[in-house]
């Protein structure tokens, strides 16, 4: 299909990544339901408007990212949401991976100074 590669991944919510590679792509709301034969653009306004794609990330949007990037001409882990839905499925297939994986996350975590464990009774709200 089209080449997998780092630099063409992207970090921002779907809303904005979507907009901005339609944009790029010169290619409209209409053109896009039509072309992945998605039933309607109700379903492209609203992740745009982010009313879907960050909260509820399961199988139904993986192959509905899957369609929309392949109108769009990239690979659908462009979008971070399905990249963060493809690690969880690999975990449930092969729950003896997330030891290693989590330990990887967790020393990089430290490194940047991040957060890693909610207080619980704690008042803070960052």
């Amino acid at each position: 299909m089209y080449a997998f590669m780092e630099e063409n991944l992207n970090t921002d919510p779907l809303k904005l990544a979507l907009k901005r590679i339609m944009e790029e792509r010169n290619i409209s709301v209409g053109d896009l339901w039509v072309k992945a034969d998605l039933g309607g653009p109700s379903g492209i306004y609203r992740y745009l408007n982010g009313e879907r794609g960050d909260k509820r990330v399961n199988k139904k949007f993986a192959v509905t990212i899957e369609k929309i990037a392949k109108v769009l001409e990239i690979e659908p882990e462009y979008f971070l949401e399905y990249r963060e839905f493809q690690a969880n499925e690999i975990f449930h297939q092969a729950p003896e991976l997330i030891d290693s994986y989590y330990k990887l996350l967790i020393a990089d975590a430290k490194l940047r100074g991040l957060r890693l464990r909610a207080s619980i009774g704690n008042n803070d709200t960052d």
